[in-house]
């Protein structure tokens, strides 16, 4: 083989420590499959907007991280190649790390464009809870499993120091329905699943009886003064979370979740569940690799897809760092992090490959992954799991209601605005914007979906 740079294409903050990494990468790979590596990252608030338009103008990117959102759209336009065939011959290890269902699960029109990172591949909401706080107050949280009985522990929390907004400030708040989405929350189509929706009909969330119970009880939570008033535009400074004055907040749970939280927010951090763990399309395609049709080697390039899911040492390099520069071994599979690490290469683990081969931290329980694996076992599934709707029939709708769901989404998830009056008007909106003509065309393509899954 010709020697061959591989253009990489990462999400997150640029990392000071990039070249140093390059370093070592090529070092480690260049005798294996004679190639190097050149690592680019795109901030995760500019990755839907920027990918696109490199790939549009030609700009040579090999190997690409991608989620549903991304990918979808990409694979729809012909901008990525297809993976079954390079799986075959050059990803046997990628064949054998990733969830079994996942390529059944992630066609688009009939092919593969994403290789799976494993890790979870069912998500689940779950409310987080300051414990140092509940502590500090006498206050115990262990029944406080939906949105409406965490009442009692907002009030007692309010009560004993009234300059505390007990409901973490961010634009999440407490906004939580078990609704899975055709595409994302932008165009709020799709089917409740708890309970699960059994008529196969894709709805409005917004008309749900779910949805205007959440909203009902989150706006009175505001008018009591559990959530800030300026919530629907609040800028959460970054020593938010350490600062330590809020009690809960709804958030993406997964295993071992309490020890992220609390490492990154310097104090006990706990959870309890308010769904069971569910396989939506988003959760299953939530960490892939791809490779653009811009690439020059899609070989190689799957080649080394192959080594982030197979290669121990390669893996945890993109993911810690250098040993002895970003992180030190504790113990042959447990890792400290050094100061480097956060400053200079902190990167998200879940986009380099298989996953379950990360090292531990000295946080972790020994079983995380088994954890992670038993959690993906006995997730639910959503209906509409392996779905994927082609928009462009309805583009122009899809922006109008993309428009009206920027417009109203936060005042009405943060409680900020009264769904009884407001409610109404958020659903004429979306009817004008073409809402039923969206959801008859999901429809149409869900069905005719179905129809060959029997």
């Amino acid at each position: 083989m010709n020697p061959y740079e591989l253009v990489l294409y990462f999400f997150g903050d640029p990392q000071k420590d990039t070249e140093l990494i390059e370093q070592k990468v090529n070092e480690y790979i260049k005798p294996k499959i004679n190639a190097t590596v050149k690592i680019n990252f795109v901030p995760w608030a500019e990755a839907e907007q920027k990918v696109p338009v490199f790939l549009a103008s030609g700009q040579k990117i090999d190997v690409l991280f991608a989620q549903a959102k991304h990918m979808v759209p990409l694979a729809t336009k012909g901008a990525l190649h297809p993976v079954n065939e390079l799986l075959e011959k050059y990803g046997q290890d990628a064949l054998k790390s990733m969830y079994s269902k996942f390529l059944d699960l992630s066609k688009v029109k009939g092919q593969n464009y994403g290789v799976q990172n494993p890790k979870e591949i069912a998500s689940q909401w779950v409310l987080r809870f300051n414990e140092p706080l509940l502590k500090q107050y006498g206050i115990d949280a262990s029944g406080v499993n939906s949105i409406a009985s965490a009442e009692p522990v907002l009030k007692q929390v309010k009560e004993k120091d009234s300059t505390i907004y007990p409901i973490e400030p961010t634009q999440q708040s407490l906004w939580y329905v078990p609704f899975d989405y055709v595409m994302d929350e932008n165009i709020p189509f799709g089917m409740v699943y708890e309970p699960m929706a059994t008529d196969g009909k894709i709805i409005s969330m917004w008309e749900t009886p779910e949805a205007k119970q959440v909203l009902e009880t989150v706006h009175s939570y505001y008018k009591a003064g559990y959530i800030r008033p300026d919530i629907a535009t609040y800028a959460r400074p970054e020593n938010e979370e350490q600062a330590g004055k809020w009690v809960t907040g709804i958030a993406g749970g997964i295993p071992t979740a309490e020890v992220i939280w609390s490492n990154r927010a310097g104090f006990d951090v706990s959870y309890n569940p308010v769904e069971k763990p569910i396989v939506t399309t988003n959760s299953v395609m939530g960490a892939m690799l791809t490779i653009p049709k811009t690439s020059e080697d899609p070989e190689r390039a799957m080649m080394f897809i192959n080594m982030l899911h197979s290669d121990v040492f390669l893996h945890n390099l993109f993911v810690y760092g250098i040993e002895g520069v970003h992180y030190e071994k504790v113990s042959e599979n447990v890792v400290k992090d050094l100061p480097a690490r956060k400053e200079r290469w902190n990167t998200g683990w879940f986009q380099f490959g298989n996953g379950f081969l990360n090292y531990l931290t000295e946080a972790d329980p020994a079983d995380k992954w088994e954890q992670f694996k038993k959690f993906n076992d006995e997730a639910q599934v959503s209906p509409l799991v392996g779905f994927v709707f082609d928009p462009a029939p309805v583009q122009a709708e899809i922006a109008a209601i993309q428009n009206v769901t920027a417009e109203v989404r936060m005042p009405l998830i943060t409680g900020s605005i009264d769904p009884e009056q407001f409610l109404p008007k958020v659903n004429e909106k979306l009817k004008a914007a073409g809402s039923e003509k969206v959801i008859a065309e999901m429809q149409k393509q869900y069905d005719a979906w179905k129809a060959t899954q029997l």
